[in-house]
């Protein structure tokens, strides 16, 4: 019997429909057979209450992988389940009417895996950490180690799915994970530390040869350890600091015998946080839908980094705006920020957004197939180019002719801004021009591989000169 218990603010109002959804993981419930790869559960078909229900819907989902094997052969209530095939799944659906207490039914479910099935298995995960930290560069990323068994009634098991928090993802939406190792209890292990692209379908699958040279045996035990940087959805960037907000939800989608969540503390950066530096979670908290809440601003360890990190380029621009945001002067005993700083601050998130945009035009130009170049390929790079350029030169006019009458030595700094870009958009175009003239056959594999190395570089250099140029003006700012 499960009792659902509200609080004094939930209300069910009269001829309006109300809902309650509740999640019930049941563990320890999938059973094998003497035949191999058939296994059942006991599972509640139709689920009453102590109220009388009008409708009941119940649906049961497995994966194509190992598909119902007796679900056709149930009559309940005169109704039958229906199945029908979803893209990874198998659908089993029943309606019933006019359900009481005294229809609750539990049946076996049967599910028979199919030849050959790579990523079917029943797993025990013996210990899941995740821990939290600020990367040198100020990118928030997620750190998990996870202990896994593989049960004495399951199958060999060559890849296993993980559900990501925000993850980190390729040119073509799909997760990578990086410094991705493993430790099994079957030698050898992983030899070096790699990067390593998910497998996006059905799921996000992790190869769990690629690790090892072994798969995870029945009764084996494996510990895989990697990191991902937490996607920028997550992240808020504010005038005082970055905030974030981590959910607790699990990677695997089962309950860990131990669950802790850990924040590192940093050098670089001052965290503080809402949140216990470490949760330990018990079952039912893990079910739960929580937060990890921290935010966190430059330190002085950051400030005085002799080389200025540039890898996440929207985020350290806007850091560079808050380290400026801290000088302020003082009028008749009131604390006033100085407005030119303000428009110096805009005009590094300005910079940011679009330098970002540039780099990625860069990456994904470098992912075209060469040997299979289409003329609309080219000419839509080109058209993104130019889009950035015009949606862009109005804002740069208006904050050029703010700052400038604000501070008319800022006149120096829009010259050499202006000079790099025109070299940076000129390197584009020169890569560009290299895939369409190798498209029309006027060059070469090697020239063009070699010329698209040196031009590319230029390009990456012009990025983080501006950059620079932009620090630099801060810091002069900050002296002042």
């Amino acid at each position: 019997m499960l009792t659902v218990k509200t609080n004094s603010e939930f209300k069910i109002s009269p001829n309006k429909d109300s809902y309650v959804n509740i999640e019930l993981i049941l563990t320890d419930i999938l059973k094998s057979t003497e035949r191999p790869g058939l296994y059942f559960a006991e599972v509640p078909f139709v689920t009453t209450s102590n109220i009388h229900i009008d409708r009941a819907v119940v649906e049961i989902r497995v994966p194509n992988s190992a598909p119902f094997y007796n679900i056709s052969d149930y009559m309940i209530k005169d109704t039958t389940f229906s199945r029908s095939q979803q893209v990874y799944w198998e659908l089993a659906r029943a309606e019933f009417r006019n359900v009481t207490s005294n229809d609750y039914r539990n049946e076996k479910v049967m599910i028979l895996t199919n030849p050959g099935i790579q990523a079917f298995s029943i797993i025990k995960v013996d210990s899941f950490l995740r821990e939290i930290y600020i990367s040198k560069q100020g990118d928030v990323m997620i750190r998990e180690r996870i202990e896994i068994r593989n049960a004495g009634n399951g199958m060999e098991m060559h890849k296993i799915g993980l559900d990501l928090l925000g993850d980190e993802r390729d040119d073509l939406n799909v997760p990578k994970i990086r410094n991705v190792t493993s430790v099994s209890d079957r030698e050898p292990v992983l030899i070096d530390t790699k990067d390593i692209i998910l497998e996006n379908s059905p799921a996000n699958r992790l190869d769990l040869k690629k690790l090892t040279r072994h798969v995870l045996a029945t009764n084996g035990s494996l510990v895989l350890n990697y990191e991902y940087k937490l996607d920028g959805s997550f992240i808020n960037v504010n005038a005082n600091a970055i905030s974030v907000d981590i959910p607790t939800e699990r990677t695997l989608n089962t309950i860990a015998r131990e669950y802790r969540i850990v924040i590192i503390e940093s050098n670089s950066f001052r965290i503080s946080t809402e949140s216990p530096m470490e949760l330990n979670l018990g079952p039912n908290e893990q079910l739960e839908n929580r937060n990890i809440t921290l935010s966190y601003t430059p330190g002085l360890a950051w400030a005085s980094n002799q080389s200025f990190p540039v890898g996440s380029i929207v985020f350290i621009l806007a850091l560079l705006g808050m380290m400026t945001q801290v000088e302020k002067k003082k009028e008749e005993g009131v604390e006033v920020e100085d407005e030119s700083e303000v428009k110096i601050r805009e005009l590094a998130a300005f910079y940011g957004e679009k330098m970002s945009l540039l780099r990625n035009i860069l990456e994904r130009i470098g992912k075209i197939d060469k040997e299979n170049i289409k003329k609309n390929q080219i000419e839509n790079v080109k058209n993104e180019v130019n889009t950035i350029r015009a949606r862009n030169s109005a804002e740069l006019v208006i904050l050029r002719k703010d700052i400038i009458s604000l501070r008319s030595s800022q006149r120096e700094l829009f010259s050499n801004l202006n000079k790099e870009e025109q070299l940076l958009e000129r390197d584009i175009f020169q890569i560009i021009q290299l895939y369409e003239q190798y498209r029309l056959s006027r060059i070469n594999i090697n020239d063009m591989e070699d010329k698209l190395g040196e031009y590319k570089k230029n390009a990456l250099k012009r990025i983080d000169g501006i950059i620079a140029i932009i620090q630099a003006n801060i810091d002069v700012l900050k002296q002042k």
